[in-house]
């Protein structure tokens, strides 16, 4: 297949459409050029980006907001929408009033994805929490790669 527009070849029959959602003009080419076989097999990956929060305690997981994902599923999971990126955030968890004398909360451990609500339709306050923030990462990725799975996205971290 030469570099070439997706609308009526093999690749968009294929699909079923043009190449990453770009829309044809009256069927008959797409606003996006394909340029290799590998632009077509990244249809179903979802790349995650992990970046630094606000400090070194945090950090962001980041990904583009999938269409074939009910809303209610992401926000009730403890992740949020920002325009048309997912967000979820680990942190760390402190234990308040845990130290009288100097009356500073403790670090107790860092959060973890999915949240959890106490009842079906709440907002989800509650998290797990793990000792370390590479225990949280490696807890919170692994459970993204299972609930993005769940909806045919196979999932890799940027």
């Amino acid at each position: 297949m030469d570099a070439g527009w997706c609308a009526g070849d093999a690749v968009a029959e294929r699909l079923g459409r043009c190449h990453a959602g770009y829309s044809g003009n009256n069927s008959s080419r797409c606003e996006r050029r394909i340029e290799s076989e590998a632009d077509v097999t990244d249809i179903n990956k979802m790349t995650v980006h992990v970046r630094l929060g606000v400090d070194h305690n945090h950090r962001v997981l980041r990904f583009d907001k999938p269409l074939d994902i009910p809303t209610e599923a992401l926000l009730q999971n403890g992740l949020a929408i920002d325009g048309g990126d997912i967000l979820g955030e680990i942190g760390p968890w402190f234990e308040v009033d845990s130290c009288e004398e100097c009356g500073a909360p403790r670090l107790i451990g860092f959060t973890t994805l999915p949240a959890q609500s106490a009842d079906p339709g709440d907002i989800p306050l509650m998290r797990k929490s793990v000792p370390t923030l590479a225990d949280a990462l490696n807890a919170s990725e692994a459970w993204l790669v299972e609930f993005l799975g769940e909806y045919g996205y196979e999932v890799e971290f940027e």
